[in-house]
């Protein structure tokens, strides 16, 4: 039993992990299948909005940085850029 436990199946777990996933799914009954698909639209769906959103204050932080390196590069004031782009003095400092 010792020499079984040795045999390097570790690296397989994750493949039998997921065959176990899809057997329990096949074995759900009609209901409890509609019940899964349901769960699994919210959760895409979930997903995506927060991507989404993710997505749009990345843009919007990048957009601030833009903005900030073209004003501190016309020479407008720290703490004046500081004011208009809600950034930080370490963030602007550091462009």
């Amino acid at each position: 039993m010792r020499q079984l436990k040795e045999i390097p199946f570790k690296k397989e777990k994750p493949i039998f992990e997921k065959l176990e996933q899809i057997l329990d799914i096949a074995n759900l009954s009609p209901e409890e299948l509609e019940e899964y698909e349901q769960s699994l639209e919210r959760y895409t769906e979930l997903q995506y909005d927060l991507a989404v959103e993710y997505g749009v204050e990345q843009g919007r932080q990048g957009e601030k940085l833009d903005i900030a390196r073209k004003m501190k590069a016309v020479g407008v004031p720290v703490e004046t850029i500081t004011s208009c782009t809600s950034l930080s003095f370490e963030e602007i400092n550091a462009l």
